[in-house]
């Protein structure tokens, strides 16, 4: 093909992706490709349309095809990075950003320490990852990304205040960056001093006004500074913009859910075994948005628990033995425990916050029959309203629409139902949010004494609890715990549609 008109595929590509139409984008530069199957620009840009029409493998095969081709290229990296991390796997997500910046350090440095900083800051090494956004803000006083990076970096270490400032530079060095307005959307509440964010995303949403992931970040900015500020009507007319987004990028299929919950309850219909000897695991499921970070944080405050965070090992393991219809015990608990020593060696118990994981208590118990499982409950319309406010990083697909959130959330409820007929009480509590709340210190006592640990007055204080937050909640981890989103719904009862009908 002449060169001109690679270019031309590749233009109108190119112009097809920016103006939200991923299918026809995806057509052009399958067709460039194959005209010229070493040019990584071309792959980059059909991971990137492929991504957006929801063909996540198919879109990684072409990012790693453009990193094969391109190493020092760091846009491929960023681009896979992002699908890896929308499916929990921050390891293999740090890992790609890494080799990039391992890549890229001799030509292009400033590009080699923002990947190094998006890296390390995947794995928890949020010191490594500030530093990192420092050093190219040492070369560029002006860089709005590296003042972003490092204002998340800040948040998750628990610096809101540092983290604020900094992503204010960001805002203000790049007024239209979507994710940076959301970030700092996130970094605390907003009050009548912001409503400058307010007119500000609102111009950003006026000017584009084509669906895309751009729009989505803002919508979601938007709802957030409008929830703060006590305006429910605005803030849901912003979500549901948002979610229209997030609901046609996520497909969703309730049969697939219900057929999984079926063979879930019919494999695991007997008592599962509990051995009453310690374990070093601790489980905190449930609904995302129910708690669960709250607990983890009430927890890991104790001198002997050590947290793992959103750990992916049950999800990979139970998504496995759904597929292939079976696991051998042996090695899964061999690789769990490998798994649990990468958090901590030392620590008597290992949390793993996971809420998801409440879809394979049964494996979990078969193979760890001493591991101890919190299930975390919240009045079912304050969960889900919470969740589409909420934009995850990944997995998202069941909160992108009331419809969706309602089934989900009833699939949910069959299947926990099913695990307090088979589950051993001595290993499973259940702890409301309203009781986490309104009582924190009685939740605290009688979490401490489930998990067979001394009593700690640090569970006390889960706010100043320094380790990592990654979720949504990071500002929410770092106040003192309070009842302000207890009963959040009414004010919301106009506009829950389907949820109303999830009454606890």
């Amino acid at each position: 093909m002449p060169a001109k008109d690679l270019a031309g595929l590749l233009a109108e590509g190119h112009a097809a992706l920016k103006a939200g139409r991923a299918a026809q984008a995806a057509a052009l530069l399958r067709r460039a490709v194959a005209c010229a199957p070493d040019h990584a620009g071309a792959h980059l840009l059909l991971g990137m349309a492929l991504d957006r029409t929801g063909n996540a493998d198919a879109a990684l095969t072409a990012l790693r095809r453009a990193l094969q081709l391109a190493p020092h290229r760091t846009e491929p990296a960023a681009h896979a990075a992002g699908i890896l991390l929308r499916r929990g796997d921050r390891h293999a997500a740090a890992k790609v950003m890494l080799t990039a910046a391992a890549a890229a350090a001799d030509t292009d440095p400033v590009a080699a320490h923002l990947c190094r900083a998006r890296g390390l800051g995947m794995i928890d090494c949020h010191a490594e990852a500030a530093g990192e956004a420092r050093a190219v803000l040492a070369r560029q006083p002006d860089h709005a990304e590296a003042w972003r990076l490092l204002g998340n970096a800040l948040a998750a270490s628990g610096d809101m205040a540092g983290a604020r400032d900094a992503l204010h530079h960001a805002v203000a060095l790049r007024p239209n960056d979507a994710s940076a307005l959301l970030d700092l959307t996130r970094s605390g509440r907003a009050t009548e001093a912001d409503l400058w964010l307010v007119a500000r995303i609102e111009a950003e949403l006026a000017w584009e006004t084509a669906p895309s992931r751009r729009r989505m970040l803002l919508g979601f900015a938007l709802g957030k500074v409008y929830d703060d500020l006590g305006r429910p009507g605005d803030a849901m007319r912003a979500f549901d913009q948002a979610n229209a987004i997030r609901a046609q990028a996520a497909p969703f299929e309730p049969a697939a859910i219900v057929r999984d919950v079926d063979r879930i309850i019919s494999a695991f219909s007997d008592p599962l075994p509990c051995h009453l000897e310690s374990s070093r695991a601790v489980f905190i499921v449930g609904m995302p948005r129910s708690g669960t970070t709250l607990v983890e944080q009430i927890l890991s405050s104790h001198r002997q628990v050590a947290a793992g965070g959103e750990m992916q090992f049950w999800s990979d393991a139970g998504t496995s033995w759904l597929r292939q219809g079976g696991a051998n015990p042996t090695e899964v608990r061999d690789a769990h425990v490998r798994a649990l020593e990468k958090v901590s060696i030392s620590a008597a118990r290992v949390t793993d916050k996971n809420p998801f994981n409440f879809a394979w208590l049964g494996l979990i118990r078969r193979v760890v029959p001493g591991a101890y499982i919190i299930h975390c409950r919240r009045d079912p319309r304050d969960t889900c309203l919470s969740a589409y406010m909420t934009l995850f990083s990944g997995g998202d697909a069941w909160a992108a629409s009331r419809a969706r959130l309602a089934a989900y959330y009833r699939e949910y409820q069959r299947l926990m139902r099913h695990w307090r007929t088979v589950l051993p009480a001595a290993r499973f509590l259940e702890v409301d949010y309203e009781t986490l709340a309104g009582a924190p210190d009685v939740a605290a006592r009688q979490l401490v004494a489930f998990c067979d640990l001394p009593w700690d007055d640090a569970c006390l204080h889960p706010e100043t609890n320094a380790r990592p937050v990654h979720t949504a909640s990071v500002y929410q981890a770092r106040e003192a715990v309070h009842q302000r989103s207890v009963g959040k719904w009414r004010a919301y009862e106009a506009w829950l549609g389907e949820l109303k009908d999830l009454a606890p």
